[in-house]
């Protein structure tokens, strides 16, 4: 039997049966929709859960002395910078969680008490004026670095340099200068949670009045952080001996490991997506299998006259992948605009994209051939006398 006449054949087999076609391609279409749609929202979910990590400012190392004596000499940070291969910046901090209030908003916060080079070790992106510098730290100037959406819950827009906001350190409320808005750290995280993380707000450790008992230190591009570490704590002990035990933690690993549980969520919910579609391609084979009891005599006239099984297996399987290529390019459509609007709504990127239509058109196509292995084996092994002796 020719192409033509196979595609003919099966083009009239779909029009006779257009309910039938028309249930078994909006089947292929809602599981192709839901895949794609379920894909779409889990790898936006993925791709800015790692953004977001990423801009936390808490990747690289954490060098801190355990034992009685918890506190490190702030000066030990250039040090290290200038010393330890490896080393790209490194600043001395305290972390503390308190609270705030800026204008009219009070919200739990965590207090960054740093030292100068903030924005480059912790690879903050400024937006407004500018970080903690050495003069802060000389005179223990009470000036603060907020971030944008704490600037802009209060003030209604992000740059409020000048401005005041009032901080619980150490038990008191006291008033600091803004002098720098940094891009938001924990929204997006916070509502990926759905709980408060707390804003993000930078002081110089001189002005809390506790001494610092960590370095953070950023590791440079090619450096191996694991091998950083064990440096610095060689160095620490070396040079500054002490009853304690200096520890490097390795928080760029701990950050991976995070982001690796985030990507194992990713490929937890697509597999939930391909459910949807599996159930899809079953309903259709088993519509086609279904369907040979009705076309018994038209199997048989057609190998009664000239037709050979290879023909009836070309035609059934062409039958089947035209089911599903419709079904399939009607979802993806249906499925990357309902993708569209979900990652909208919640300020998700979008990362389908072509690649993904046609890998969807892919995938409906060797559904489609899968779907008819088995009824078109059926068919091709159909004794022609048999059938029309009892037609």
């Amino acid at each position: 039997m020719r192409a033509a006449d196979l595609w003919r054949l099966s083009i009239r087999r779909l029009v006779r049966n257009r309910r039938k076609s028309g249930l078994a391609v909006l089947a292929v279409a809602i599981g192709v929709a839901s895949f794609f749609l379920i894909s779409a929202v889990g790898s936006g979910v993925y791709v800015l859960a790692e953004e977001e990590l990423s801009r936390l400012g808490i990747d690289g190392l954490s060098l801190r002395l355990e034992g009685e004596e918890t506190a490190l000499d702030p000066g030990y940070a250039q040090k290290l910078a200038r010393e330890v291969p490896g080393v790209w910046h490194a600043m001395p901090f305290r972390l503390e969680y308190g609270s705030s209030k800026l204008l009219y908003e009070a919200t739990d916060t965590v207090l960054w008490q740093v030292g100068s080079g903030m924005v480059e070790t912790m690879d903050l992106t400024l937006l407004h004026g500018r970080g903690i510098d050495a003069a802060d730290i000389a005179a223990q100037k009470r000036v603060a670095v907020v971030d944008a959406e704490y600037a802009f819950s209060a003030y209604r827009r992000s740059n409020i340099v000048g401005k005041s906001v009032r901080l619980l350190v150490n038990g008191h409320w006291d008033d600091y200068e803004i002098v720098g808005v940094i891009a938001s750290q924990t929204a997006t995280l916070n509502a990926i949670a759905g709980s408060k993380i707390g804003t993000f707000v930078y002081l110089p450790y001189t002005a809390g009045g506790r001494a610092v008992d960590q370095i953070a230190i950023r590791c440079r591009e090619d450096a191996d952080s694991a091998a950083v570490a064990q440096a610095v704590e060689q160095y620490m002990t070396r040079t500054a001996p002490t009853d304690g035990t200096y520890i490097a933690e390795n928080i760029t690993g701990y950050l991976e490991r995070v982001k690796g549980i985030v990507g194992l969520i990713r490929l937890l919910t697509t597999a939930i997506g391909s459910i949807s579609l599996v159930v899809a391609a079953v309903g259709v084979m088993n519509g086609m299998l279904a369907g040979l009891d009705e076309r018994r005599r038209e199997i048989g006239i057609l190998l009664s006259v000239g037709a050979i099984p290879v023909d009836l297996v070309r035609s059934m399987l062409l039958e089947s992948v035209l089911l599903c290529l419709m079904g399939g390019m009607i979802g993806a459509v249906f499925g990357l605009s309902a993708a569209s609007c979900v990652c909208l709504v919640l300020s998700l990127p979008l990362t389908a994209g072509a690649g993904d239509l046609a890998a969807a058109l892919v995938l409906s196509t060797v559904c489609g051939l899968l779907c008819g292995v088995i009824p078109a084996a059926k068919a091709a092994k159909t004794d022609p006398a048999k059938v029309l002796r009892q037609e």
